[in-house]
């Protein structure tokens, strides 16, 4: 039995008073509120899954169409893209609206029921000997009582407050999905889509040569194509320093390694790892602070704008078929890095480049060193003066 049932049974009328106001808190049931925050965590889930898909789409089709209309379709897809990742953080804060009511709830109820329990040993303990002294009994149950009524309710409030400041809040997150996908236009208003009078350039992107494919040329035994030069100097994906250039960065994902071997670092676990990419980038943000690099979470975009191009969100990517591939350097993971410049830019006890959030550390610091700020990193760059993506 709880302790505010027995106050309840207490003489007089302040004691079952104070039982009574607290008992819609008693009602209240967590529980459920939980129960309804999961089904917001799931839909978050899903969102970002069917985001991560998408964009592997995407990342696939960037790969091997070129052209004005190619890359127009390229953009368009990323307004579909925020507009996921809004509606994904609508989901994921509305979770955390209810679990805030949830708790305010708790919170509430086990501070009373610590007074209640409080008032019981009082009330025992100052009416031993009072036995059949009913007026007594009534007096005493009173005056204790009495002097938890405030504190009672100050938990009252406290649970009313947790129930309102989640109304308010959920009430507000439909607003907050900007941008949203309701304002996306149609495809067939796009530069991209075939119509009457409306040309278009999709130009299939040239395959690699024989022997940049992650096998050697049938005919020769000697080392593919490429394997003496760099043909993306100084990028994450380049072993060596120089200039950047827009080769390298976005067309690995699978395969296992080519003519020049996996490098030191070998290739992909069999397996994905745990979590998704939102909570990589979030964990990976956190150990960039620690270590002195000024980004918030105001910059998750910006860092999935990168993994969304150069992996397509699959942590296991590895390009196969270019010139450092050739070399035994082949591009890695999310952020597409390779073995030295992922060995030279991760950080303190982040030094697997097959984990997410290594990567992903790896990939960011080196966009702080070599350009100065994700701002000016190359992709993020080109897009925002409304051109596609180019690889760092």
């Amino acid at each position: 039995m709880a302790a505010r049932d027995e106050v309840a049974a207490m003489p007089g009328t302040v004691a079952k008073k104070l039982a009574t106001d607290a008992d819609k808190v008693y009602k209240a049931k967590p529980g459920e509120i939980e129960t309804l925050a999961g089904k917001f965590d799931t839909a978050s889930t899903g969102v970002e899954e069917w985001r991560s898909e998408v964009n592997k789409a995407v990342t696939n089709l960037d790969g091997r169409w070129e052209g004005s209309s190619a890359d127009a379709f390229v953009t368009y897809m990323g307004q579909i893209d925020k507009g996921g990742s809004s509606l994904k953080e609508a989901y994921t804060n509305a979770a955390k609206d209810l679990r805030a009511a949830g708790k305010g709830i708790s919170d509430a109820k086990g501070a009373m029921e610590g007074h209640f329990e409080k008032l019981l040993r009082e009330y025992r303990e100052a009416t031993k000997g009072l036995k059949g002294e009913d007026d007594k009994l009534i007096a005493k149950a009173d005056s204790l009582a009495t002097g938890y009524q405030s504190l009672i309710n100050e938990q009252i409030t406290n649970a009313n407050t947790a129930l309102n400041t989640a109304k308010d809040a959920l009430a507000k997150r439909p607003g907050e999905i900007k941008p949203s996908l309701l304002d996306v236009k149609s495809p067939g208003e796009q530069p991209f889509t075939p119509g009457p009078g409306k040309p278009v350039q999709w130009t299939a992107t040239p395959e690699p040569p024989p022997g940049q494919n992650g096998q050697t040329d049938p005919s020769s035994n000697q080392p593919p194509p490429g394997s003496n030069n760099s043909s993306n100097s100084g990028s994450p994906n380049s072993s060596s320093g120089g200039s950047n250039s827009d080769s390298g960065s976005s067309g690995g994902s699978g395969g296992s390694g080519g003519g020049g071997g996996l490098g030191p670092s070998g290739g992909p676990p069999a397996g994905p790892p745990p979590g998704n990419v939102d909570q990589w980038i979030r964990e990976a943000i956190k150990i960039l602070q620690e270590n002195g690099i000024p980004v918030t979470e105001e910059n998750i975009q910006q860092i999935w704008t990168i993994i969304q191009h150069e992996s397509g969100g699959d942590p296991n990517a590895i390009n196969d078929w270019d010139s450092n591939a050739a070399k035994g350097t082949p591009s890695k993971g999310l952020m597409q890095c390779i073995d030295p410049t992922f060995d030279a830019h991760s950080v303190p006890g982040h030094k697997d480049i097959w984990n997410p959030v290594d990567n992903i550390v790896a990939g960011v610091k080196y966009t702080f060193d070599r350009y100065g700020s994700l701002d000016e990193h190359p992709g993020l760059a080109s897009i925002s003066g409304g051109g596609g993506y180019k690889p760092y």
